[in-house]
């Protein structure tokens, strides 16, 4: 299905009729090592690829402060955070890699929901102070609780286009470049509970959204029996604006006369920085002469940096908290790609 086309230095071509007039009779021929394009002979091939990802995010969303009063009097202060776990999400693609070129064509989208809650309960000795610190009214004594809860929705749309190249017998690779689109919209919910059934909320949204260039390179190993060790690095550069809004609710439990406070704390363009890699092990079976299918398994990181913005802490805390934080995420992969021309 596939030719060579071999780069090599020129002096080997006036070597070549010595080689070829001392070869004897049943003599095998060298393969040349040099850099080596893989190229459909006849036809170009289409792939359709699906992803199941099962993720968890990297930062933790902080939804209250206690404070543990010692036997002597003092304080000891700690913070609550939602812990996550993983979370299923998917990814589907699909690519023409045109013929003779080795050259290739690529779209694909992503999404992630990853969603966690946490509860804390207040013992006799502790207080629990509500997530704008303890200047903020929303404080809970003995008896009440604290809940949180973080959710992420990534969303991410790749157009690329790349080149397949081999080194020597076993190494493939496939730099590739083009555009990314990006949404990251990271919700976190806070509720306080106080003894008497009272209840306060606090409810953060961060957004992003932002298109910019991307690049990278993906690698294969060929081992034996169809397998191969895989691996990919990305980075991307998206152009966008990041929004911030909070809101703060008090005696918001049902039947009761509920009061809201909305803010929306900024609205900025941003330059969000990206950085993605993989690594795995992938399995190809030949179907028939024109078809194709690979499975594979692997681990994945991904990093938006400073892609969450955290002013709401300013709100109280003028000017000492970081008002940044990255969006990311890991886990692992499974994928299987069907190819036919």
């Amino acid at each position: 299905m596939f030719k060579k086309i071999t780069l090599i230095i020129p002096f080997f071509f006036c070597a070549l009729p010595e080689l070829v007039f001392a070869a004897e009779p049943g003599d095998l021929v060298a393969q040349p090592t040099g850099l080596v394009l893989m190229a459909p002979e006849t036809a170009g091939e289409w792939a359709i690829g699906l992803e199941a990802q099962m993720m968890m995010p990297i930062d933790k969303f902080q939804f209250v402060q206690g404070a543990l009063i010692q036997p002597d009097g003092s304080t000891i202060y700690h913070n609550e955070s939602v812990d996550n776990e993983h979370d299923w999400g998917w990814e589907a693609d699909v690519a023409y890699q045109f013929a003779d070129t080795g050259r290739d064509v690529r779209f694909s989208y992503t999404d992630l929901n990853m969603s966690d809650t946490e509860q804390y309960q207040v013992s006799p000795d502790t207080i629990l102070y509500g997530i704008n610190g303890r200047n903020n009214p929303l404080t809970i004594t003995d008896g009440g609780s604290a809940y949180g809860t973080a959710t992420y929705h990534y969303r991410a749309a790749d157009l690329i286009v790349g080149q397949l190249l081999t080194v020597g017998e076993r190494l493939t690779l496939h730099p590739f470049a083009g555009l990314r689109y990006g949404k990251i919209d990271i919700v976190g919910v806070a509720k306080y509970i106080q003894d008497d059934g009272q209840e306060n909320k606090f409810t953060s949204d961060s957004t992003f959204n932002g298109i910019g260039p991307r690049a990278g390179i993906d690698a294969n190993i060929r081992l034996w029996y169809g397998f191969s060790l895989v691996g990919s690095f990305g980075t991307s550069l998206l152009l966008g604006n990041l929004n911030e809004n909070y809101q703060i609710g008090t005696n918001v439990q049902q039947g009761g006369s509920s009061t809201y406070i909305n803010n929306k704390n900024a609205e900025i363009f941003s330059v969000i920085p990206e950085l993605d890699g993989s690594y795995g092990i992938n399995y190809h079976a030949n179907l028939n002469t024109k078809t194709g299918l690979d499975l594979q398994f692997g681990e994945q990181v991904v990093n938006y940096f400073n892609a969450d913005e955290h002013d709401y802490f300013d709100t109280v805390y003028v000017n000492s908290t970081v008002k940044n934080a990255s969006f990311g995420y890991h886990g692992i992969y499974i994928r299987s790609q069907l190819s036919f021309i």
